[in-house]
């Protein structure tokens, strides 16, 4: 049986929203950030971290709140699922 959970991730000094698969024996784990769908922009008040998620329904929609760098100093973000 294959283990997921999401998880906060830390890299150097900028964390992110990560994904972390744990092997069958649940011993062993990857890294799979490309998986969450979001990562740090380029520039701006994200760039540096997207931390914190809160993920909720509405209307039918699916969104998350986010905060970027310094625990949302200065601002929080908000991410809509785009269907493929």
């Amino acid at each position: 049986m294959q283990l997921t959970r999401a998880v906060p991730a830390v890299v150097s000094l900028s964390s992110h929203i990560g994904l972390k698969l744990a092997c069958e024996d649940g011993a062993r784990w990857m890294r799979r950030d490309a998986a969450a769908g979001i990562a740090p922009s380029d520039s701006g008040w994200d760039a540096e971290s997207v931390e914190y998620p809160y993920v909720f329904d509405h209307g039918g929609v699916r969104y998350m709140l986010y905060n970027g760098k310094r625990y949302g100093l200065t601002g929080f973000g908000l991410a809509i699922l785009e269907s493929k």
